[in-house]
């Protein structure tokens, strides 16, 4: 391969002028110069002559000629699938089927150019398929962006809605303890106030049993009764409150009631974009109770025209009824009236001929 691309810098056959063109056959490179005694000697006049600024270096390297019989190729071997020369034909290739190159070579280019049409074809699609899959990349992007502001707005809200619950909840349970302290220790502090008055008084009465005087007794005990009597009565014992109960299936419960509260803002928002739609039907719903209404009508005034007809047929139906019967009975008289007078005509003849007879 480097053989054949320094050849085609230099002229072969002036080796001093740049190599502009290339016989593929004698595989050299020529100028310009060159070329017109290349192409006047007879052996060399049907050489395919290209510019080297498009020659394909990947096959500039193949030889032209039979490397067995030194000779130019002029056939296409079908069954070996190679170029051969004429000796081939009667020698190594012998009874194959071969064809001409140029129309071999034809066949390859138009064959070239149907793959050509269709790898076209195949590949067209793909720069709308391209673009599309880079704008589904960008969609990608933004709506997965989306997604992470969605959920980082769930989760905030749920660590805000928690935080605000959890201060409540513990809120609630130290001011129940510090009222219900502050109840039990005014409770002791009144307990321990009247025990000790009580106490004294107590001990008040038991000294004064020891006294062996009445009249100091008395006077004594007037006093001490009198104390009695403005005692503070003894409280009872005060209810022992529980502490609020605080289970954590109820925080739970909290937490999705308010997820829920979330959810069924959502589907109310959905439903407000169908407002239109709903409207539409509604409207479609007057129209059709309209017609409706209007047709009912048509068919009363119908069914009263036909109630109408009705009677109407009837009674002449009745009137052909009284014509039929009159027409009989006058039908039925005139047969009567033409059998007497016939009967009366048969006893006059009868007479006739009896009177006939007696003559």
């Amino acid at each position: 391969m480097a053989m054949a691309q320094t050849s085609t810098q230099i002229c072969h056959m002036c080796a001093e002028s740049s190599g502009v063109l290339y016989c593929y056959e004698c595989q050299h490179a020529l100028c310009t110069i060159c070329r017109e005694l290349h192409d006047m000697i007879p052996a060399t006049s049907e050489h395919t002559i290209t510019t080297t600024s498009t020659i394909d270096l990947a096959v500039v390297g193949q030889k032209s000629q039979c490397s067995q019989h030194d000779k130019e190729f002029l056939f296409f071997c079908v069954n070996c699938n190679e170029f051969i020369c004429s000796k081939c034909v009667i020698s190594t290739h012998k009874n194959h089927s071969f064809s001409g190159i140029t129309e071999t070579v034809s066949e390859e280019r138009d064959k070239a150019k149907l793959q050509i049409t269709d790898l076209r074809a195949k590949i067209e699609p793909l720069p709308k398929i391209m673009d599309k899959m880079r704008c589904h990349i960008d969609h990608l992007q933004v709506a997965s962006k989306k997604c992470h502001d969605t959920i980082n707005y769930v989760r905030n809200d749920l660590d805000a809605y928690i935080g605000t619950r959890t201060k409540i909840r513990i809120t609630e349970i130290d001011d129940n303890e510090t009222l219900e302290q502050q109840r039990y220790q005014s409770f002791m502090n009144d307990s321990k106030h009247i025990l000790k008055k009580y106490t004294q008084v107590i001990s008040e009465l038991e000294n004064l049993l020891s006294e062996k005087h009445d009249i100091t007794f008395h006077s004594c005990y007037g006093v001490t009764n009198i104390e009695i009597q403005n005692l503070v009565d003894v409280p009872t014992e005060p209810s022992l409150t529980q502490v609020p109960f605080v289970e954590n299936k109820m925080l739970y419960r909290e937490i999705i009631a308010h997820m829920e509260s979330k959810v069924e803002d959502s589907l109310c928002q959905s439903c407000t974009n169908h407002q239109d739609k709903i409207d539409e039907l509604l409207k479609e719903k007057e129209k059709l109770e309209i017609r409706f209404e209007r047709s009912s009508t048509q068919m009363t005034r119908k069914d009263e025209e036909i109630r109408s007809l009705t009677l109407e047929i009837d009674g002449l139906k009745n009137k052909l009824k009284d014509v039929d019967a009159k027409q009989v009975q006058h039908v039925e008289e005139t047969c009567d009236e033409t059998d007497n007078q016939e009967s009366t005509s048969s006893d006059d003849e009868a007479d006739s001929q009896e009177s006939a007879s007696s003559e």
